[in-house]
């Protein structure tokens, strides 16, 4: 799709490289200028109790919940490092927070048995109680700095569970410079933030004259939410979100906003 209300306006990329070449790439063909600061990297911490839980889920669980594309990913690299059959996998119920979370799932070749309507923690929990009820096992497969909310409601449920931390977020010191000498001149038309640990990381990089000045006037394009909620908290004034919690609907818009308005956003 060819968006020509993004041609030349320059938008800000924080995601992990991984994940970011997507984006990156819908974003130039619909003629934005775009620029890439990942803010975040990822890093395997399991340890051998989590191996332990790795090893035995189809004995010990019912429900496998993934929470992000991340936990997918490095649930898979763990399992194949020391689970038993992939196959048997296919004998536990899976359950995708989102879309996208579904389909990398799908690229392994596994079911998904449930997704919820609204792609946040408490239409998750909620609606997956309303359709199987409080009697499951379940195993969250997680980031270390995962968000509370869905441990925090299957507890108020009586939900038994694990969580099965996979990975770690760390922010990306690497990038600082480019941050603190690149954006400043720019004179950015949007950010994005895919999660809140990029908003974090942004905060943190970020020299303390250039945060507080990007904090009343850059226009900050969060994923959902929760995310919009942390620009929130950390002083951001300018803050949208989509309906769909994608890359792509934060995409749709800014070519939304950018049409509507037909200038410059700050």
């Amino acid at each position: 799709m060819n968006r020509v209300t993004l041609q030349g306006k320059k938008i800000l990329v924080t995601r992990q490289t991984r994940q970011a070449q997507s984006v990156i790439q819908k974003l130039q063909q619909s003629g934005a200028e775009v620029y890439h600061a990942p803010l975040i990297k990822f890093k395997k911490v399991y340890t051998a109790e989590q191996r332990g839980k790795i090893e035995n889920l189809v004995k010990n669980y019912d429900w496998l919940f993934f929470t992000s594309e991340n936990g997918v990913r490095f649930f898979m690299d763990a399992f194949k490092e020391f689970g038993p059959a992939i196959s048997t996998i296919k004998n536990l119920n899976i359950a995708a927070v989102g879309k996208k979370t579904t389909k990398a799932l799908h690229s392994f070749g596994l079911t998904v048995n449930f997704q919820p309507t609204t792609f946040n923690g408490q239409s998750f929990v909620e609606e997956f109680i309303e359709n199987y009820g409080t009697n499951s096992k379940v195993a969250i497969l997680c980031g270390k700095k995962s968000r509370k909310e869905i441990p925090y409601l299957l507890t108020e449920a009586s939900i038994i569970f694990d969580k099965i931390v996979l990975y770690d977020t760390i922010t990306n010191k690497e990038i600082k410079s480019y941050l603190n000498t690149k954006v400043p001149l720019l004179k950015l038309d949007a950010a994005m933030f895919t999660s809140p640990s990029t908003v974090e990381a942004f905060t943190q990089l970020l020299d303390e004259s250039t945060c507080k000045r990007l904090k009343q006037i850059l226009w900050c394009v969060a994923i959902g939410t929760t995310t919009a909620d942390v620009l929130e908290e950390l002083g951001f004034k300018n803050i949208s979100f989509p309906d769909e919690f994608t890359t792509e609907a934060m995409i749709e818009l800014m070519d939304k906003n950018f049409c509507r308005n037909g200038a410059e956003t700050n």
